[in-house]
């Protein structure tokens, strides 16, 4: 069983390699995609969405 904290820190971890997968024009366009249905629906729930979504703002 992994704590609150570290749980955090595994989301923030795989938010990263998201973004950094994604990082050309047509990733970006995906990783949008993926932020809305991620946070609308729960898609990967091990994923940090809001750091995502600070990302895409900071991108844009």
């Amino acid at each position: 069983m992994t704590t609150p904290r570290a749980q955090k820190r595994i989301a923030l971890r795989h938010a990263q390699r998201l973004i950094a997968s994604h990082a050309d024009e047509a990733g970006l366009i995906r990783l949008r995609w993926l932020c809305f249905f991620g946070q609308r629906f729960g898609w990967h729930s091990h994923v940090d969405w809001a750091a995502v979504e600070a990302h895409l703002e900071n991108a844009a």
